[in-house]
């Protein structure tokens, strides 16, 4: 019975090294697709469809996220795209129309019908649906913070889930899907939109027209509210929700993703072995490194898998980690380490990656 004991063990252990193995290199390798369409929302926002250059593109879960890469004479720089809809012909993403971001303005300079783009296959999932069990559902998005919510949210009215969705912009004509979502509304009693334009008024008496407050939320009736609530945005956009939602006693889990957080000194320096370079232009250490030819494995690039983990021998960082990737909280992380994926240098750094 030992031996047979031993052999399952041995072979259990196997598959799971073996599973391991093959999911980095699946996650880690490149595939062509070409841009196919793109339309824009204002001067803010656009919506880029690509295509495969062959075969058929890999299945995906809502609130996934591709890597699109660019590859430099230095290293390679990689930046997360959420897929905002699509299937197995084709990927939805909506993108910042920033002209000085490194992909993005990549991007939108060569916004040509063929143009071929680099990614990485489909990861992580920016929130588990899975661990939702309320009822109601309040999605809340600034910009394209939205990408990850809109296949979450049809995914949970199709399952007869109440689902409400607050999402806030600068200016009417940046109101992505603004048109499907009313139609969506029109045609679903369980769904309630409530868009939002924080610069400009407007005739449109469907549109509020000012800034998220926790006095709008209570007047738009999420007080005491009961329900999961979903934030995707800006970092100071969800460090301001999630206060704003504390004031009206909110008593559902509170699921978050940000982006845009500390900006770095472009002038620090990181070490890593012999090499040593600048942060840079690059929003985090994670970016930076791969920007420079050192390319650890970071499956989601969003702080939940830990595998981006470095161990901070000298100089200081600043960390905006979500809730499980703390110290103290998981076991595989130990206080010196650091998650590259979510932190900018303060001073001069030293990294060992393991």
């Amino acid at each position: 019975m030992w031996i047979l004991f031993l052999l399952f063990l041995g072979f259990m252990i196997l598959s799971i090294v073996s599973y391991a193995i093959y999911k980095k290199k699946y996650l880690e390798t490149t595939r062509p697709v070409m841009i196919d369409q793109w339309e824009f929302y204002g001067h803010q926002y656009v919506k880029l469809i690509l295509k495969p250059v062959h075969g058929k593109l890999p299945k995906w879960e809502p609130g996934a996220h591709i890597v699109i890469e660019l590859k430099t004479k230095q290293g390679r720089i990689r930046r997360p795209f959420s897929i905002s809809g699509g299937n197995q012909d084709y990927y939805e993403l909506l993108i910042h129309a920033d002209q000085r971001g490194q992909v993005t303005g990549y991007i939108l300079d060569h916004l040509v019908r063929g143009e071929i783009l680099y990614m990485m296959p489909p990861r992580g999932r920016f929130f588990n649906l899975k661990n939702t069990s309320k009822s109601q559902i309040l999605f809340l998005a600034s910009g394209v913070g939205i990408a990850p919510l809109l296949p979450m949210l049809m995914s949970k009215i199709q399952q007869g889930i109440k689902v409400s969705l607050i999402h806030t912009v600068p200016l009417q004509d940046n109101l992505i899907r603004y048109d499907a979502l009313v139609q969506l509304e029109n045609t679903n009693a369980n769904f309630t939109y409530l868009p939002v334009i924080t610069q400009e008024k407007t005739n449109n008496s469907k549109i509020i027209q000012q800034r998220i407050t926790a006095i709008l939320l209570a007047q738009l009736g999420f007080s005491h509210f009961n329900g999961d609530v979903f934030l995707c945005g800006s970092h100071i956009f969800v460090k301001s929700l999630i206060s704003y939602l504390k004031q009206i006693e909110v008593y559902g889990n509170i699921f978050q993703e940000s982006f845009a957080g500390y900006k770095p000194d472009p002038d620090f320096k990181i070490q890593v072995g012999q090499q040593i370079f600048k942060q840079g232009k690059n929003q985090t250490i994670l970016a930076a490194c791969e920007a420079n030819n050192i390319l650890p494995f970071a499956e989601c690039r969003t702080g939940h898998c830990l595998n981006c983990r470095a161990v901070l021998h000298t100089g200081k960082v600043k960390s905006d980690l979500p809730i499980q990737a703390q110290i103290g909280i998981s076991p595989i992380l130990q206080e010196n380490m650091i998650l590259t994926c979510c932190s900018v240098p303060e001073t001069d750094i030293v990294l060992e990656f393991k």
